[in-house]
């Protein structure tokens, strides 16, 4: 049987796991934290979390696929809650997700990311989208571009910068720009794409940052909750904004990335700590 990492269509930096191991339905591997940031709790982030959970889960997925060719398992739904607001000085990670579904398009799986100490930081259920390489390939081919590469360089280290915010209690917005293909490495090659983890990290900021106005804190933030939805691809070349919402009555944030082709790319409901 082929390595499970060539079974889907993402690759270093952006899947960084190591020690992948298989048992009836469930993956597991381990993972460093790449990202710090200090503007949150201490503890491998909720954006970063997701990024190695929906991986993982794809993993999972394409064990359990009959048909052992690569294709592209495509993070379309997903609910990552944080079990606690404590700070988590662990380095390395453990995550384990466990396949719950294959229909020929479509993959569910569930579990959890465990700190050092072997307990539980995080819980995830994703969805998958699931394409050919053939359909894929057919579907975006006007994006396909040579494939960019830079040894020895990952982006995911970095904190997703937002421009032009414009913060208010109701409703805000920033930007990112213009997508470059190297926010994009290894997701997917020759197809770059600004992963839905990136594009969430984004929204996630801007809400805690309309959060801190609304009301008035100023200690790192720790995101409690998300409910994600993803309708589509942001390309690299694409111009790609933000929005955010607060809900009074429910007291969570209803963000959205969006591109000047489509008004819905990504949503996100957002709820803090």
């Amino acid at each position: 049987m082929k390595n499970l990492n060539q079974l889907i269509e993402v690759t270093y930096p952006y899947n960084s796991l190591k020690d992948i191991q298989t048992e009836n339905n469930s993956v597991s591997a381990i993972f460093d934290q790449e990202l710090f940031d200090s503007s949150q709790i201490a503890g491998i982030t909720l954006a970063e979390a997701g990024r190695h959970i929906a991986i993982l889960g794809s993993l999972a997925v394409a064990n359990i696929n009959p048909v052992k060719n690569k294709h592209f398992y495509l993070a379309s739904k997903a609910v990552i809650k944080r079990v606690h607001n404590r700070p988590c000085l662990s380095k390395t990670y453990k995550g384990e997700m466990n396949a719950l579904e294959f229909t020929k398009k479509h993959g569910l799986a569930e579990g959890a990311i465990y700190d050092q100490d072997g307990e539980v930081l995080y819980t995830a259920q994703v969805e998958y989208s699931v394409l050919t390489v053939q359909l894929f390939e057919r579907f975006f081919r006007k994006y396909r571009s040579a494939e960019f590469r830079s040894e020895g360089f990952s982006p995911y280290g970095d904190v997703v910068t937002l421009y032009d915010m414009n913060l208010c209690v109701d409703t805000s917005f920033a930007t990112l720009g213009e997508v470059r293909p190297e926010w994009c490495l290894g997701h997917f090659d020759h197809y770059p794409a600004l992963p839905v983890a990136q594009i969430s990290q984004g929204l996630m900021n801007l809400a805690a940052n309309q959060n801190q106005l609304v009301k008035n804190m100023k200690d790192p933030f720790c995101i409690k909750e998300v409910k994600m939805n993803a309708e589509s691809f942001i390309f690299a070349g694409q111009e790609l904004s933000f929005k955010s919402e607060y809900d009074t009555n429910q007291d969570f944030y209803k963000t959205k990335a969006f591109t000047e082709e489509n008004s819905d790319a990504v949503s996100l409901d957002c709820w803090l700590y």
